[in-house]
């Protein structure tokens, strides 16, 4: 079906001339909302974004304020210093005994 006889069959419909549904068409001015769209607010927002209720690796994407940690909160990095987790005490946390990267120091 073409763009005209769509028009006809509509202002056959309409019982309205095709010329005056064309005409309005041209004048009606570019499309548009009859109302704007507002932004949510409300209770539901609010305990969505409360980030002191978040658990889990969700709660170590933010710092103490809420604010976020950026990739920092999204990634585990590690500190590269050859310590495994299970060691409790680096060589630092002992008072700098020396520049040994191995947990036993020499002397």
């Amino acid at each position: 079906m073409d763009y005209k006889k769509f028009v006809e069959d509509l202002a056959n419909s309409k019982k309205l001339k095709p010329e005056d549904i064309l005409e309005s068409m041209t004048n009606c001015g570019p499309p548009g909302l009859s109302t704007k769209t507002r932004a949510a607010s409300g209770g539901v927002i609010d305990r969505l974004t409360d980030t002191s209720k978040y658990t889990g690796s969700h709660k170590e994407r933010f710092d103490a304020s809420g604010k976020g940690k950026g990739i920092e909160g999204r990634r585990e990095v590690g500190d590269k210093s050859g310590y495994t987790a299970a060691f409790k005490s680096k060589l630092e946390d002992k008072g700098g005994a020396g520049d040994s990267p191995s947990p036993a120091a020499t002397s």
